[in-house]
């Protein structure tokens, strides 16, 4: 069961509000992923929402007046900033309700990418049930029927105002030197209103920032605290941009970071970001899911992340790799892999084990790769100082784009690339504070080798 949030509304102002949040989408399948929602009434709610082809979409008084966006929020990958701004009591109709993808406008009629597909504004004044007293508030879900319409994903700096339409600049900007939309933090001096509020701004406590008290209730799994944010967005897997390795037996969730099949076909799925140069770390639990448990985790070339055809496997025919593996349930040892070839690490035991943490290291300059089984390295390795690590250059040399990918084989594989959960639980070492990595960003489980850092935007800019 995902999650959602509500409160009651008090009696605030119905024709005046803005809403501002930054988002980013778990799955690109064609569900509906509700926002924010009004009334228990199906027949004369409010939604502001994802629609099932992707389009942003608004929703007054049911299906009475509504907008959607041509923009579609496809990448699952990105986080994206969406502001809508509603004010009925404008004389010109396109003045009643504005909405932001990214800080671009959407305004007009017509097939632009930045036009609405269809528009059908509220009359002059007219009376939302947004801030209407005693009425439902909830986040990610519709308030008529759970289960089927939730928005599941990663959320951050979500603002409610009540009683003031603003606009996307207010909540962001564009960067001078990269051009792209990014988030506006610490901002002070706003006015929320009876009923604004604003959550998500560091962590996932679902209490209220804004001094306002609007405090929501939670139902479902609950929200998880991660360090994916829109200013240090972080590696995933991705199956909308990478599909054609991925079989109708395997299941991708938890915003990319759960990768599974339950059969004993082996599926593998690669990761969102490219690494080309320095030192990254990344963690992953791994779960029986029936017959014979057993994966591979590490980095392939980009040339390999789209390969087609399902029962890839790490290391397999044509499937070159730098990784590492378990040997199965009836294996005795693990091993790593160099190209298409697979070479068993007797010394370290069996280390096929449901719940136990993997960890990988590589340093891209010296092509080595390290692999860590619940928190000891495998070849009596210690990539901090640079010891034992397996040497990959036949396969790749430096300064070839690499992705993390994963093979899964009747098992689930959490990953972890400094997100600090793992399926929604979050790491349990250090206190519960978890392990930092060089850069003093990202959470994991186990210690982070010396100057290592996260697959994230930070960590690629170190």
């Amino acid at each position: 069961m995902a999650t959602y949030l509500d409160r009651t509304f008090t009696a605030g102002n119905r024709r005046t509000l803005t809403f501002s949040a930054w988002i980013k989408r778990t799955d690109n399948a064609n569900t509906y992923n509700h926002l924010i929602t009004t009334s228990p009434n199906p027949g004369n709610w409010d939604s502001i929402r994802i629609e099932n082809d992707g389009e942003v979409g608004i929703h007054i008084g049911g299906d009475t007046y509504q907008l959607h966006s041509n923009k579609k929020i496809e990448d699952t990958c990105a986080w994206w900033h969406i502001c809508v701004a509603i004010d009925t009591t404008q004389g010109t109709a396109a003045n009643r309700v504005k909405m932001w993808i990214n800080g671009q406008q959407i305004s007009g009629t017509g097939t632009g990418e930045y036009e609405f597909s269809t528009a059908s504004y509220p009359t002059q004044d007219f009376d939302t049930n947004f801030n209407d007293n005693g009425k439902t508030c909830r986040l990610f879900d519709n308030t008529w029927s759970t289960g089927n319409e939730y928005f599941t994903g990663g959320v951050a700096f979500w603002y409610y105002i009540d009683g003031t339409a603003m606009t996307a600049a207010d909540f962001g900007q564009t960067d001078s030197t990269t051009g792209q939309w990014t988030i506006k933090t610490n901002l002070t001096g706003l006015s929320y209103g009876t009923n604004g509020f604003f959550l998500f701004q560091d962590d996932g406590a679902i209490t209220d920032d804004s001094g306002q008290g609007n405090n929501f209730s939670s139902s479902g799994e609950g929200v998880t605290d991660t360090k994916d944010c829109p200013s240090d967005n972080y590696c995933q897997l991705d199956r909308e941009l990478i599909p054609n390795n991925f079989s109708s037996n395997a299941t991708l969730s938890y915003c990319g970071l759960n990768f599974f099949t339950s059969t004993a076909q082996w599926d593998t799925q690669c990761s969102s970001f490219g690494i080309t140069k320095g030192k990254y770390y990344f963690e992953v639990q791994m779960s029986d899911f029936g017959g014979d448990m057993r994966m591979r985790w590490g980095l392939v070339k980009e040339s390999l992340v789209n390969r087609s055809g399902n029962n890839s496997v790490l290391g397999g025919t044509g499937h070159g790799a730098a990784a590492f593996y378990t040997g199965g349930e009836s294996s005795s040892n693990g091993g790593y892999i160099v190209g298409e070839t697979s070479t068993a690490l007797t010394g370290d035991g069996d280390i096929n084990a449901a719940s136990a943490y993997y960890g990988f290291a590589v340093d891209l300059d010296n092509t080595k790769i390290y692999g860590s089984f619940n928190g000891t390295w495998l070849n009596s390795a210690n990539p901090s100082t640079g010891t034992n690590g397996i040497d990959y250059s036949s396969y790749a040399t430096a300064g070839t784009p690499m992705f993390a990918a994963f093979t899964v084989h009747n098992s689930l594989v959490k990953l972890n690339f400094g997100q600090g959960a793992f399926s929604g639980v979050q790491v349990t070492s250090n206190s519960g504070n978890g392990y930092q990595d060089a850069n003093g960003n990202g959470k994991f489980q186990n210690t982070v080798p010396t100057g290592f850092c996260c697959i994230s935007t930070k960590g690629l800019n170190q």
